[in-house]
């Protein structure tokens, strides 16, 4: 695994078939902006309870993203089972009193956001959000939780909508605690489908 961020100007010129052609097209015109490079250098030890306590969540989340789709015959339990690892440190982390709820912009992460607001204890008295065998029998039913993800469902601050929506929510939260001169991290989860809409790019040029 690379410890640092490759040089873009020694990518470029290079055989198509080891950098594609593309992708040298966007190096070259893009803006390098501010960059970070998370390798091995950045990793951290974890203590053997927080290992526990991840392999616990993780086999939860396991369970709920194959049972909650087989028990309706709908949903997609492949997002959440790559997401998880993710979604999971940034909420293990955050501060509850500053920090923004995440948000996905994925609506087919549904089952891992409500799983996170299970193992968070974050479901507001929601009684579908209270274990995983009730979202298991809640999930995408009439009176229970919806197929993608609301704003209500526990603490998630806002519905998914269409795609590419989540960026565009997350900069004018992150806007408003600017303005307000409040403290705060404003996390989002984007998915591939999402960086195909345009107003992805939008937000990514106001931010």
């Amino acid at each position: 695994m690379p410890t640092h961020r490759p040089d873009i100007k020694k990518l470029l010129g290079k055989d198509v078939k080891e950098v594609p052609m593309s992708c040298q097209r966007v190096m070259a015109a893009a803006d390098p902006g501010k960059m970070f490079w998370i390798g091995p250098d950045a990793a951290a030890t974890l203590s053997k309870e927080e290992k526990q306590q991840y392999t616990l969540a993780h086999q939860i989340i396991e369970h709920l993203a194959i049972q909650a789709p087989l028990a309706h015959k709908s949903g997609h339990p492949g997002g959440p089972l790559s997401a998880f690892t993710f979604c999971y440190w940034i909420n293990k982390f955050r501060n509850p009193a500053v920090d923004q709820p995440l948000r996905m912009s994925a609506g087919h992460l549904s089952v891992l956001a409500y799983g996170l607001q299970y193992l968070f204890g974050r479901d507001r008295g929601n009684a579908h959000l209270q274990s995983p065998q009730n979202i298991i029998h809640a999930f995408r039913t009439p009176d229970g939780l919806p197929g993608h993800i609301e704003a209500g469902v526990g603490d998630i601050p806002f519905g998914t909508g269409p795609l590419g929506k989540g960026v565009s929510n997350a900069l004018g939260a992150a806007f408003g605690l600017q303005y307000q001169k409040k403290p705060g991290i404003v996390d989002v989860m984007l998915a591939d489908g999402d960086s195909q809409e345009g107003q992805v790019q939008e937000a990514f040029r106001l931010a």
